[in-house]
């Protein structure tokens, strides 16, 4: 009995560590993905994605209330309908998103948002569409030991924690195997998941028993049209929460295996399940621009401050072969020379807990030779003086970029002195602490990154490119209108044009297709007025005017010579 309630109690414990391990905040999270969607294919270049994909159009994405959740199920995946929340609303309108204007960044947005759901945080997000669910626990990856979160009494609250890269990918191992998808996986928005999703917003189909079945078949055409719009917000949701995944291997503690929930702190010392995040919840109010932010246990602290503008361009955009590369190329690496956004950031930066002298990792190095040492005055957050200040040391170092074999140089990366993290004396103790001073260095480096990965991840998605030209025969299709079937057959050039990738030993990956199955979507609106004759058409009497096709003031409503609802 003595025992289970020891056992209990850790229990308990680490669920709170569970429920409150967030990395960067929310805010930061919508502002990163809304900076690497421009940044990406998708919305900039002479052809944008969007463009082809015919989602530059008008509400391509629906009136923006409605998407998809897909669960594993005996006989193939069903789908659950689900509405955005007014949480993740609220966060998207603070940057002036609206899924009506800016449909497809809006629902990119949403996804990276909600991937922090998490009731118990402060304050609470929404509940995670799957009950019970504590999706922080996964959002960790330690490349320099190939893991994920690891810390004692874990087991008590999930025995099966995730690395971070699975994850986001859903599959068993997002290294080695990539395309096995994990069966009755607890992430359903993954991008196995937002993959499923867009094929069935292109065709309507999916699998079910084994076997390709429409989806839709029992629907009207109204019903269809809303289906293959949500699939289409399903697409961008899931592969929102993915960019958050890879955003926060840009933030050190989640790749140095350091919680930080701030929860079950009975002295600054002595805090269960790590310290608050300082660090998150300064580059969060610099993301809204606020004036102060509030940091709970074991400080319990409001700082006051002017913020600056977050750094979050100016990075070239990776191209890797594979997904698992945009979060390491070389996990358990002792020497951390791969070139993910993980390794960046585990070899390059000191966390809270994980500071100068912590012998767990190699790099950064603890041997003060390797750093320049300035003797500093310090000042408050706020850029005021500290009377009777006590000079601190800040150490000044590289930091080493795989990627761009390149080499920033005098980072401040740590400061030793009797200060604390806010700047406030504690004790006639010198100790290794961070402050504004070196996270504004960390994230002065870490951000345009972190855009980067995800708008490389972005253009990785959607990397596919067909060309298709017109047949010897110049034409695609020929149309009888004696009858009422149109045309029966097309006839194209079709060939695969999507570019080989590089991967980090500077060999070309060829993006071949092979097996599988071609599938041809026409999307068109029924022209009302046709007449096998052709008297009677769009371009033709009483239809030969554009504006009597098209409503200028309500683009998808049906007109005397056009339907409304969008068929394929």
């Amino acid at each position: 009995m003595k025992k289970r309630t020891v056992s209990t109690v850790v229990a308990l414990l680490f669920l709170s560590l569970a429920q409150a391990c967030p990395a960067y905040e929310q805010a930061t999270h919508a502002l990163t993905t809304i900076s690497a969607y421009r940044a990406s294919l998708f919305a900039s270049g002479p052809t944008s994605l969007a463009a082809l994909f015919g989602l530059e159009t008008y509400a391509p994405l629906g009136k923006g209330d409605m998407y998809f959740e897909l669960f594993d199920g005996l006989d193939g995946l069903s789908a659950v309908l689900r509405q955005p929340q007014t949480y993740e609303k609220a966060i998207a309108a603070h940057f002036d998103l609206d899924p009506q204007v800016s449909p497809i960044m809006t629902w990119l947005v949403f996804g990276a948002i909600r991937e922090d759901d998490n009731p118990s945080e402060d304050p609470p997000t929404p509940q995670d569409v799957t009950p019970g669910l504590s999706r922080p626990l996964n959002h960790f990856f330690d490349p320099y030991y190939d893991r994920p979160l690891d810390v004692p009494g874990l087991p008590f609250v999930d025995g099966d924690v995730h690395k971070n890269p699975d994850w986001a990918v859903g599959s068993y191992d997002s290294f080695t195997d990539p395309n096995r998808a994990e069966k009755s996986r607890t992430n359903h928005f993954t991008i196995i998941d937002a993959r499923e999703a867009m094929f069935r917003a292109l065709t309507l189909k999916g699998t079910v028993g084994g076997r390709l079945v429409d989806i839709a078949v029992n629907e009207d055409r109204a019903t269809k049209q809303q289906w293959r719009q949500a699939y289409w917000a399903t697409t961008l949701r899931a592969l929102g929460d993915v960019l958050h995944l890879n955003q926060d291997m840009a933030q050190p503690q989640h790749t140095r295996n350091e919680p930080h929930s701030g929860k079950y702190c009975p002295t600054e010392k002595i805090c269960l399940t790590g310290h608050s995040s300082v660090y998150e919840k300064y580059i969060n109010l610099r993301a809204r621009k606020d004036d102060s932010f509030y940091v709970s246990g074991p400080f319990f602290t409001t700082m006051k401050l002017q913020p600056t503008p977050l750094t979050l361009a100016a990075y070239p955009i990776p191209e890797f072969s594979k997904y698992a590369d945009y979060w390491s190329t070389a996990p358990r690496d002792p020497y951390v020379q791969g070139k993910g956004l993980a390794e960046y950031s585990n070899r390059n930066f000191f966390s809270a807990a994980r500071n100068f002298g912590d012998l767990e990792y190699l790099w950064p190095s603890s041997n003060p030779v390797d750093y320049q040492i300035r003797n500093v005055i310090p000042t408050a957050w706020d850029g005021s003086g500290v009377a009777n200040a006590t000079p601190v040391q800040i150490y000044y170092g590289q930091v080493r970029d795989t990627l761009a074999d390149a080499t920033t140089q005098d980072v401040p990366l740590t400061t030793f002195g009797v200060w604390d993290q806010f700047l406030k004396k504690k004790s006639a103790k010198p100790k290794y602490s961070l402050n504004r001073l070196n996270y504004d260095a960390m994230a002065d480096l870490l951000l345009p990154r972190a855009v980067a990965y995800s708008a490389g991840l972005i253009n990785f998605f959607f990397r596919g490119v067909i060309d298709i030209r017109l047949p010897d025969e110049g034409v695609f299709a020929v149309a009888d209108h004696a009858g009422d079937k149109g045309f029966m057959k097309v006839r194209a050039k079709i060939r695969n044009v999507t570019p080989s990738f590089v991967d980090p030993q500077k060999n070309p990956q060829l993006q071949n297709m092979t097996g599988g199955t071609l599938f041809a979507v026409a999307r068109y609106h029924t022209d009302k007025q046709y007449e096998a004759s052709l008297e009677h058409v769009v371009g033709a009497p009483p239809c030969e005017n554009a504006t009597l096709v098209v409503n200028a003031a309500k683009l998808d409503a049906s007109t005397d010579c056009r339907d409304g609802i969008e068929q394929i």
